[in-house]
């Protein structure tokens, strides 16, 4: 559920690309499909801390083949059983042979050797190292799909909170919270993806275009609406993640606010 799209590490200044001896093979023009881009937004989340993967444990990764695969089976069912995406088993087979052979590409790891084990990969990084053939306005757009994943992945996190806490009379949302990894990136993906009319705020309407059911939505909102506005706002769904108190809750809604005031003010002054 992390992402980040911005800056990219910058290769080692002692290092320089290698120079390939080898011919020029053909190669299989790469076609980024939407399940594509989720099984590499699922692999990303997987590995990645605070919205990047160190370099160094993307290399490990890469070494462990039968991890590799195991990753991309994972992700597979995810998108399946969390998208409804209807695939027959060869299809599968052969998506996630696919991507583990893309992987295992030597000039793919050869460029990710070429970094300093410190650097931080971002997703973006990643897909422009994995698919360097493929024209950049695709790879925008896997990384568009990718912000639209992550946004129904943090609603059926959303949605599971207000299950247990209605089925659960023992439920402690703060220590739900403390497990949780979700951050303020992944709120504004949420955002970001479902404010249609960009107000700041989470409609009923808007949630259900997000992927939630109509009784699923109209719970959500009748559960953690605290201003009865028949709105979410991002103070609202940080308390849901952070299982704030009411207190904490209200200072948070006030640096929200404080914050668009501040981007509207320096706007007119512009």
């Amino acid at each position: 559920s992390k992402l980040m799209l911005s800056p990219d590490p910058v290769l080692l200044a002692a290092r320089r690309p290698r120079k390939s001896t080898r011919s020029t093979t053909w190669k299989e023009p790469v076609v980024i499909t939407k399940p594509k881009a989720f099984m590499l937004w699922a692999v990303f989340t997987r590995l990645a801390k605070e919205n990047i993967i160190v370099c160094d444990v993307f290399r490990a990764f890469l070494k462990n083949q039968s991890f590799v695969q195991d990753v991309l089976e994972e992700s597979f069912d995810l998108l399946m059983n969390s998208h409804g995406v209807q695939c027959e088993l060869a299809e599968r087979a052969k998506l996630i042979a696919t991507l583990q052979r893309q992987f295992n590409d030597p000039e793919f790891v050869s460029k990710i050797k070429d970094y300093d084990s410190a650097a931080k990969l971002s997703i973006r990084c990643i897909a422009s190292l994995l698919w360097p053939a493929v024209p950049a306005k695709d790879i925008s757009a896997c990384l568009k799909w990718a912000r639209q994943f992550q946004a129904f992945h943090i609603l059926q996190e959303l949605t599971r909170r207000k299950e247990n806490s209605l089925s659960n009379s023992a439920y402690d949302p703060d220590e739900d919270a403390a497990r949780n990894d979700l951050t303020r990136d992944d709120v504004e993906a949420l955002f970001e993806v479902l404010d249609a009319d960009g107000d700041g705020t989470l409609t009923v309407e808007e949630l259900i275009a997000g992927g939630l059911k109509p009784e699923q939505a109209n719970r959500l909102m009748a559960l953690w609406d605290r201003d009865r506005s028949n709105e979410l706002d991002k103070g609202e769904i940080m308390g849901i993640i952070w299982g704030m108190n009411q207190v904490v809750l209200r200072q948070m809604k006030g640096l929200f606010a404080a914050s668009v005031a501040s981007k509207s003010s320096s706007i007119l002054q512009h």
